[in-house]
C-alpha cells in the first residue's frame, strides 16, 4: 500500500478505514513497549513477561475503545455495549494486578490434595450421621507431593488485597463504592444474569459506571507498589481522567481523554 499523509482534518477514526488509503500517519495506540515499560516497575517486575504483555494489549484495546466514544455518533444501545467492554477488561486488569500482588506476598492459598474417586453409598453402619440425609457419598482424595494453585475469584482476590492492606497508597475500604461496581458489572459478561428488562446491558451500563472503572483503574496501576516514580504513562493516563471526572462532577460534561 502507497505512503500517503493524512489529509487535513480527518479524524483519527477516518484514518483507520481501508479505502481512504492512510499509511504511516494514521491512528495507532500508545505503542505495547511503552505501556509494558509501565507494568514492569516495582512489584510488576517479577510477573512474567506473557502476562505483562497481555496487560499491555489490553490497554491498547481500552485506549482504542475510548477512541470509537470520542469520535463515533453511535446509538444509545452500541455506546452502553462500548462502556461494558472498558469496564470488562479493567475489571480484568485489575484481577491480575490483584493476583500478582497477593501471589508476591504469599497470600495465594494451594490445594494439597486432589479428588480420586467419587461414589454414591448406602448409609454406612459404622459413622455416625448429625443430621437425616437422603444421599451417602464416598469421596477419595491423594496427597500431592508439591502444592497446586487453583483459580482463585476476582471477589477473593479483592478481600485479599484488602484485608491484608497490600496496597501502599490506596485503600480499598475507602473505594468500596468502585469495586462493588466493578463486581457487579464484571459479572454481566454472561448474558444469563438479566432477571427483567432493567437488568440488561442496555440499562447497565453508563457512562458514570464507565469513568468510575477507569478511574480506579489508574488508582490500582499507579499505585506505589507497582512503581508510580517510575512510570511514563500511568501518571499520563491519571491526569487524564481526573479532567474527565473534574467536568462531569461540575457540570456533567461527557469527555474521553486517553493521556493528558
Amino acid at each position: 500500500m502507497s505512503q500517503v499523509n493524512r489529509p487535513e482534518n480527518m479524524g483519527d477514526i477516518e484514518s483507520l478505514i481501508a479505502s481512504k488509503n492512510i499509511d504511516t500517519s494514521r491512528w495507532y495506540p500508545i505503542s505495547v513497549d511503552e505501556y509494558r515499560n509501565d507494568v514492569s516497575q516495582g512489584i510488576f517486575a517479577s510477573l512474567d513477561r506473557h502476562f505483562r504483555s497481555n496487560i499491555a494489549y489490553s490497554l491498547q484495546y481500552l485506549e482504542y475503545l475510548e477512541l470509537q466514544m470520542r469520535e463515533l455518533n453511535v446509538s444509545s444501545v452500541i455506546r452502553a455495549m462500548l462502556f461494558k467492554n472498558f469496564i470488562i477488561i479493567a475489571a480484568s486488569i485489575i484481577e491480575i494486578a490483584f493476583y500478582h500482588l497477593a501471589k508476591v506476598n504469599g497470600k495465594i492459598k494451594l490445594r494439597t490434595e486432589k479428588q480420586v474417586h467419587r461414589q454414591d453409598i448406602k448409609k454406612p453402619d459404622d459413622i455416625t450421621i448429625p443430621c437425616p440425609a437422603d444421599k451417602y457419598t464416598l469421596f477419595c482424595f491423594q496427597n500431592l507431593p508439591t502444592g497446586v494453585e487453583d483459580l482463585t475469584r476476582f471477589e477473593t482476590l479483592i478481600q485479599i488485597v484488602r484485608d491484608n492492606k497490600l496496597l501502599t497508597d490506596t485503600d480499598l475500604l475507602v473505594n468500596k463504592g468502585y469495586l462493588k461496581l466493578l463486581r457487579k458489572l464484571r459479572n454481566k459478561i454472561h448474558l444469563t444474569t438479566a432477571t427483567d428488562p432493567n437488568e440488561t446491558d442496555y440499562n447497565k451500563f453508563w457512562y458514570s459506571d464507565y469513568l468510575s472503572a477507569k478511574f480506579f483503574l489508574l488508582i490500582v496501576l499507579t499505585d506505589s507498589v507497582y512503581g508510580k516514580d517510575k512510570q511514563l504513562i500511568f501518571p499520563q493516563l491519571f491526569d487524564a481522567v481526573l479532567s474527565q471526572v473534574k467536568q462531569y462532577k461540575s457540570n456533567k460534561i461527557q469527555t474521553y481523554i486517553w493521556k493528558s
